[in-house]
């Protein structure tokens, strides 16, 4: 009688281990699928940065284009036409 309560308490226990391993294991490939999916993802900060960075660009652009305009003038006045 002793033999088989304490096998049947040792069954329940390895049941108990084997369904908590198995839940375990699910979560961790779920996680591990969500890290996947999500490494490449836009972050929400990237949509202001980009923008800030086109705005930049912009700016870079115009200025080479007044600084290109500054030098032609000065050639001009370098060699005496007004």
């Amino acid at each position: 009688m002793i033999g088989v309560l304490a096998f049947s308490q040792l069954d329940g226990r390895l049941a108990t281990v084997e369904n908590s391993a198995a839940m375990h294991s699910e979560n961790l490939a779920r996680i591990e699928a969500s890290m996947a999916t999500n490494q490449d993802a836009p972050i929400s900060s990237d949509h202001i940065q980009n923008t800030r960075l086109s705005s930049l660009e912009a700016q870079v652009a115009a200025d080479l284009t007044r600084i290109e305009v500054l030098e032609q003038r000065l050639y001009e006045v370098a060699r005496g036409s007004p």
